[in-house]
């Protein structure tokens, strides 16, 4: 959990409710991911990146992570089992408000995640080697503060293609779908990406999730209720907060039945 006490991040049984260990940062932490890799065949850097192929051998398994995003634009990255800090990650100039990972395919499910992407007020993303920390690419936004991020797969012909959705500060919902290739040296500005498919929402939306199969996508706005769009970003409908309320069971809502 995030505690609002400057820096401090705390790690909770949930078979006990007993605090297992905690962690004092620097900054306000405004967001969590956690994280499960593969042990990368080179260890996770707290300095400059080592060259391919010359990092120490560091096992195989898998590792669990917590990426903690910090009020004065850096990343944390910390131990699962002792929340202890195994690097420090900066490049985005303003808070990092969102942090979230991809995974694999739902087709083809494997241990472990490649990709962790973070957002930032700064209105960037970041995409992260989730081995290595590496800054993989950095992706300038339309300006506005970004205030949640949704990695959503979905099936387009044959294939299975994720799609990164972004909400931001000036109600605008965006749909990327990041190219291939990284950023020369290791994190420099100028990532590609397409255009994004942008939707005005007329609504704050502070948060996103999707549904399994990647066809809805549902922004919450506070007051202004819930708004459900299609896998195109075509807006379905709208949930008012006090229709929210008396909702109980998606069986009994008739617009996922449509």
């Amino acid at each position: 959990g995030v505690r609002r006490e400057q820096g401090r991040v705390s790690s909770w049984s949930t078979t006990s409710g007993e605090m297992v260990c905690a962690a004092r940062l620097e900054s306000r932490v405004l967001c969590l991911a956690v994280v499960e890799t593969v042990r990368p065949s080179a260890t996770l850097r707290t300095g400059p990146v080592p060259p391919r192929g010359k990092g120490a051998a560091d096992g195989f398994g898998c590792e669990l992570l917590v990426w903690a995003g910090q009020a004065d634009g850096r990343i944390c990255v910390l131990a699962g089992t002792t929340l202890q800090c195994r690097a420090t990650l900066t490049g985005h100039r303003g808070a990092v408000a969102c942090l979230c990972t991809p995974g694999a395919p739902p087709s083809n499910p494997a241990p472990g995640a490649s990709i962790v992407l973070s957002g930032s007020e700064d209105s960037s993303m970041r995409l992260w080697d989730a081995k290595t920390a590496e800054c993989l690419r950095s992706i300038q936004g339309g300006g506005a503060s970004l205030r949640a991020l949704l990695p959503v797969w979905a099936v387009e012909g044959e294939k299975e293609r994720c799609k990164i959705w972004s909400a931001a500060a000036d109600q605008t919902l965006c749909v990327w779908e990041v190219r291939g290739g990284r950023d020369g040296g290791g994190g420099k500005e100028g990532g590609r990406a397409a255009t994004p498919k942008t939707l005005t929402l007329n609504a704050d939306a502070f948060d996103l999730s999707a549904s399994s199969d990647g066809k809805i996508v549902c922004a919450s706005a506070g007051t202004d209720g819930a708004l459900v769009l299609d896998s195109s970003a075509r807006l379905r409908c709208r949930l008012p907060a006090e229709q929210m309320a008396s909702v109980q069971c998606p069986r009994s809502t008739p617009w996922l039945a449509d």
